[in-house]
């Protein structure tokens, strides 16, 4: 099978990359980044360029379904928050991937819904504070703190501080 994955700048593509084309599949990647860490696997076959999904989710959308057209692409995999917008709109896909119903995503993809789930359940977690507005901040009362965004990826939504100041 060809399979297209959604991201290759993370380490979930590469193990993912690595894994298929070990079972013998062709792997090509889509990435906005010119150098993507799994671009440097010997089991991507080839890297498309397309629009930053944190800026232009539609846009990357439409790259990615021209480019499954033009590559024949058997199965596109997501691997990162690409998934979101595949769930959403996968009624009216013109391309073959795997997704979970959105109304299961939107249960755990945000860091509060997961929080809240695994809350439900009982599962530790970190001490954890949702912030809701600027009065909450004064409840943070230990440091280093990480400051996370409800949806994005460690290299752009996380940010340690050590201070309330910060």
């Amino acid at each position: 099978m060809r399979i297209l994955l959604t991201e290759g700048s993370g380490l979930t593509s590469r193990q993912v990359a690595g894994r298929l084309g070990a079972l013998g599949h062709e792997v090509e990647i889509l990435s906005s980044a010119a150098l993507c860490l799994t671009r440097f696997t010997r089991h991507v076959r080839a890297v498309h360029a397309v629009p930053r999904f944190g800026l232009d989710p539609f846009g990357w959308l439409d790259a990615a379904e021209r480019i499954v057209g033009e590559r024949r692409v058997d199965l596109l995999f997501p691997t990162q928050e690409q998934v979101t917008v595949l769930s959403a709109l996968e009624p009216r896909l013109t391309l073959r991937t795997i997704v979970p119903p959105f109304a299961a995503l939107m249960h755990v993809q945000d860091k509060i819904s997961a929080f809240r789930a695994l809350s439900e359940i009982g599962a530790p977690q970190p001490e954890t504070i949702v912030i809701a507005s600027a009065d909450d901040l004064s409840r943070v009362k230990n440091f280093p703190a990480f400051v996370k965004r409800p949806v994005s990826t460690a290299s752009s939504g996380v940010r340690r501080v050590k201070t309330s100041g910060e």
